[in-house]
C-alpha cells in the first residue's frame, strides 16, 4: 500500500494501530460540502410555519417510545403555540425523526442542529448543518471533535458529554436561551465550513497527496533498469 487516505483525526490513529501504518503513509482528508445546496437563506416567519406543517402536521417523522415513525403527531393549532405575540419564533425542540435523505431534514428552519450520536466516525450531517448556518451540539468523541469548536472567537457550536442527558439538556437550554450568540455561532459555523470544506478545498488536499506520490514514485522509476531491445525493435 503506497498511500491510505482516512476522513478524520481519528482515523489516523485507529490506522496507525489496526492496520500498522507508519505516519507517513496516512493523510487525514475530510468529506467535502456543496456550499450552495447548503447555506443560509434568511425564510420568512410565514415561510418557515409553511415547512413545520409540512414536517409536523402533514408528514410527520417524528416517534414515541412505540418506536413506530409518524407516530409523534401535531394539529395545525399546535403551531400556533409556537410563536410569540409579536409572531416571532419562541423556542422550539422538534424530533425530526428517521430522515432517511437529507433533502428532508429541516435544515432551512433550524436555530441549532443537535444530533448527540453515540458513535459519530466523521459527522458529515454537522457539516451541512454548519454551512446552512445553523451551530450545531454534538457528542464529545469522533468526527466532530475536528471541526465543532466550543470556545472562543471561532465558536461555532457545543458540546455535551457521551450518553449525558443532564448535560445535553444544559447545553440545549443555553443555545436557545442567548439568540445573540446563537446567531454568532451559527455565522463562524458557516466560515468554518467555507474555509475548511468546501470541495474545491478539498480536491486540493487530494491533489496534494497525488503531487507528494508522484514524487516518490518518479525517482524510482528512473532507476529501473532498461532490458535488451526485442528482436523486432532492433531490425526495425
Amino acid at each position: 500500500m503506497q498511500h491510505f487516505v482516512v476522513i478524520s483525526p481519528d482515523n489516523v490513529e485507529r490506522s496507525k494501530q489496526v492496520l500498522a501504518l507508519e505516519a507517513d503513509k496516512l493523510s487525514f482528508i475530510p468529506n467535502g460540502v456543496d456550499l450552495e445546496l447548503f447555506r443560509p437563506r434568511n425564510l420568512a416567519e410565514q415561510r418557515k410555519m409553511s415547512l413545520l406543517e409540512k414536517l409536523l402536521v402533514k408528514s410527520p417523522r417524528g416517534w414515541d417510545e412505540s418506536g413506530v415513525v409518524g407516530s409523534i403527531q401535531y394539529a395545525r393549532s399546535h403551531l400556533e403555540t409556537f410563536l410569540d405575540g409579536s409572531d416571532e419564533f419562541k423556542p422550539v425542540l422538534m424530533f425530526a425523526g428517521r430522515f432517511l435523505r437529507f433533502k428532508r431534514l429541516p435544515l432551512l428552519i433550524a436555530d441549532v442542529f443537535v444530533a448527540p450520536s453515540e458513535n459519530e466516525p466523521f459527522g458529515l450531517v454537522f457539516l451541512e448543518a454548519m454551512a446552512s448556518g445553523a451551530p450545531v451540539i454534538a457528542s464529545r468523541s469522533g468526527g466532530p471533535l475536528s471541526f465543532v469548536v466550543e470556545d472562543g472567537d471561532k465558536a461555532n457550536g457545543w458540546f455535551c458529554e457521551e450518553d449525558d442527558p443532564v448535560s445535553l439538556t444544559r447545553v440545549i437550554i443555553e443555545s436557545v436561551s442567548n439568540q445573540a450568540e446563537r446567531r454568532r455561532r451559527g455565522r463562524n459555523a458557516r466560515a468554518t465550513v467555507v474555509t475548511n470544506y468546501a470541495w474545491s478545498r478539498v480536491a486540493e488536499r487530494f491533489e496534494d497527496v497525488y503531487q507528494r506520490m508522484t514524487r516518490r514514485l518518479v525517482p524510482r522509476a528512473s532507476r529501473l533498469q532498461v532490458g535488451p531491445r526485442s528482436k523486432a525493435s532492433r531490425l526495425g
